[in-house]
């Protein structure tokens, strides 16, 4: 249905536009939103529509109708509620055309149902409500009022309380039910004083002063529209100076001071050009005709009775058609013509009956109108529910089979990972097998020989004893492999325990030195130590065979009668292990090999030494379990440093 109405409203629109307004857009505001994209051409339009209604209706109604067919079109259904509304009220207030407005209100009320836009809900209802009173249909003009103030009201927006109050006093006032209508007037002029807005307490003092006048209190009458007037020239305001003198005129005429009462109608009327406002110049020409019939001056009254006429027929207002026929009736009635008098007040009852029974099907009209929009915001509402219904399964189905393809991405990722800790497993096996049969082989080679040899009975005792010094080395060697593999297989299988205290690093060196005396006065190396930091926190076990294999290392590697250094300091708070050596030293790719890899091809030291190609690698485990780290520094030729870092 929405769509359905929708289709006839552009169709509406479309056909008003091209109508009303043939030409293009300006050129300035054309060439303005022309490199905009569309919603903001309908921003652009719609502000410029509104600010333009009081100096320039026709533009701004191009301009609300341009940016309400191009809103609808791309489907930007908060825009075509406002502007609906604004539209609406342009067709109403500055054109006077009710028959236009209503459509294009009841569009603005259906798409803020739409997008569940209270406000402009609110003012849709404000503002059918207003049409239904200038048309002269107080019960609906009292309906939509009431539901207008219930929206506002919720919201909490005084300014719209206040715009509900004045069109229910309107309406109240059209139905005769003049105390009500006072009250909410007077409600309004409050709401109107304690944020100083002038325009709306001339206007509601103006309301007040014409209940007043229909009630018959013409002196309070006259001096009500007296200070609105005042009010509506200090704000520029010269329409409601001009409703004002009017309503004035009304006052004088009925006093029968008809001097002053044609002064303020004329004066009415000089305030009115070039304002194109039809609804005020009736009433002018109306007062001004029969002030002519009490001086006789028939042929000029009847002269302003059609134009009168002519104006209200233009309008297609009953209210104002009626209102000409029944000051025609006075004039007539006035000047004598009895026959005439009779004959426009037969115009007015049968028109009154017309309007009565139109009231009747617009109440019959509007009932169902509200029922269809309500049966279509329901509509919508249902289909908005199955519609999220089928986005909430689709997002489960999605979320259901992201979270097996994250499964399924981590089980493969998990089998790579596997698969490559695997294969590198089986090359460390490959690699520490190699080293294995490499280095084994050879001493157990020279235990058999030295066995052979001792079964000889004529070999010397020089000979014997470079042979046991040889087997000596050997042994220690091996002893020194089967040992780090021990360690390296416990660290592995998680059999070392972890147990963090505070050590003397200082008695640890000096038990390491001791144990390694031998090897150091073989090459007559010189050790000296700086320890600024004695007392470690660490794995007094890991820490020492972390020591052992470095230091050794570096035995290994230095010339002979060359020196050692080891030093320890705190830096940036992280305690420091320096063991500097002036051998052999390595070059980059070397030190990177050391640092990368689990076991390396040991080179030989400076007396031949074999090594493992397991030390460093455990040695890096060990202090990556303090949550430390080994760095190296070192130059070829020139030696190595070791650096532990402990945490």
């Amino acid at each position: 249905m929405i769509h359905n109405q929708k289709s006839i409203v552009i169709l509406a629109l479309i056909l008003i536009s091209s109508n009303l307004f043939a030409q293009d857009l300006p050129d300035s505001i054309r060439l303005a939103i022309q490199d905009k994209a569309p919603r903001h051409q309908v921003e652009y339009l719609s502000d410029l529509c509104w600010k333009n209604r009081e100096s320039n209706r026709e533009l701004a109604l191009q301009l609300g109708i341009t940016a309400l067919d191009l809103a609808i079109e791309k489907e930007y259904f908060e825009h075509v509620a406002q502007l609906g509304n604004y539209v609406g009220v342009i067709y109403l207030h500055y054109f006077f055309d009710h028959k236009s407005a209503v459509p294009v209100l009841r569009t603005a009320l259906e798409h803020g149902f739409m997008i569940k836009d209270s406000t402009q809900i609110a003012y849709a209802y404000n503002n059918l409500g207003d049409a239904y009173y200038l048309n002269g249909n107080s019960p609906i003009a009292l309906e939509y009022g009431e539901l207008s103030l219930s929206y506002f009201s919720a919201l909490h927006d005084t300014t719209g309380i206040a715009y509900c109050m004045v069109n229910l006093g309107l309406a109240y006032r059209l139905d005769k039910q003049y105390e009500k209508a006072l009250a909410y007037f007077e409600s309004a002029y409050d709401h109107a004083k304690s944020i100083k807005d002038k325009n709306r307490m001339a206007y509601c003092i103006q309301e007040i002063a014409q209940t007043n006048f229909e009630l018959g209190y013409l002196n309070v009458a006259k001096d009500l529209f007296i200070k609105s007037f005042g009010l509506n020239m200090e704000t520029m305001n010269h329409t409601y100076s001009a409703y004002c003198q009017t309503g004035l005129g009304d006052v004088y005429y009925d006093m029968k001071v008809y001097d002053s009462a044609q002064l303020c109608y004329e004066f009415s009327q000089a305030l009115l050009i070039d304002k194109n406002n039809n609804m005020a110049e009736v009433s002018n020409l109306l007062g001004l005709a029969c002030i002519k019939a009490t001086t006789n001056e028939v042929a000029q009254g009847e002269a302003l009775l059609e134009n009168a006429l002519h104006l209200a027929a233009n309008l297609q207002v009953s209210s104002k058609i009626l209102e000409c026929y029944t000051r025609t009736t006075e004039f007539y009635h006035l000047i004598g013509d009895y026959k005439k008098a009779s004959e426009y007040f037969s115009l007015f009852m049968r028109l009154s009956d017309s309007v009565f029974q139109k009231q009747q099907f617009d109440i019959l009209h509007e009932t169902q109108e509200r029922f269809m929009i309500k049966q279509d915001y329901l509509n919508t509402e249902n289909e908005l529910r199955i519609a999220r219904q089928e986005e909430f399964f689709l997002v489960v189905v999605l979320v259901f089979f992201g979270f097996i393809t994250v499964v399924l991405f981590w089980l493969y990722r998990n089998h790579v990972r596997l698969n490559r800790k695997l294969a590198k497993s089986n090359w460390d096996k490959d690699r520490l097998f190699s080293l294995l049969s490499h280095d084994l082989r050879k001493p157990f080679i020279a235990i058999m020989q030295f066995v052979e040899l001792a079964k000889e009975e004529d070999i010397s005792q020089e000979k014997r004893r470079l042979f046991l010094e040889n087997l000596e080395t050997m042994t220690t060697s091996t002893y020194s492999l089967l040992e780090n593999l021990l360690n390296l297989s416990a660290l592995k299988t998680g059999k070392i325990p972890f147990n963090p205290q505070i050590f003397s690093i200082e008695d640890m060196l000096s038990n390491l030195l001791i144990v390694m005396k031998s090897d150091i006065d073989q090459k007559g190396l010189i050790v000296s130590s700086n320890l600024q930091v004695t007392n470690l926190k660490g794995d007094p076990n890991m820490i020492e065979i972390v020591m052992h294999n470095i230091i050794s290392n570096a035995i290994k590697y230095s010339h002979e009668g060359g020196e050692i250094l080891l030093n320890t300091d705190n830096k940036d708070s992280v305690n420091r292990i320096m063991v500097t050596d002036f051998g052999v030293g390595m070059d980059r790719s070397k030190v990177n090999e050391l640092m990368q890899a689990e076991f390396i091809s040991s080179v030989p030291g400076t007396y031949g030494e074999k090594g493992t190609g397991i030390g460093l690698g455990l040695c890096k485990e060990f202090v990556e379990k303090h949550g430390g780290h080994i760095e190296v520094l070192s130059t070829p030729g020139e030696g190595s440093e070791f650096i532990i870092h402990l945490p």
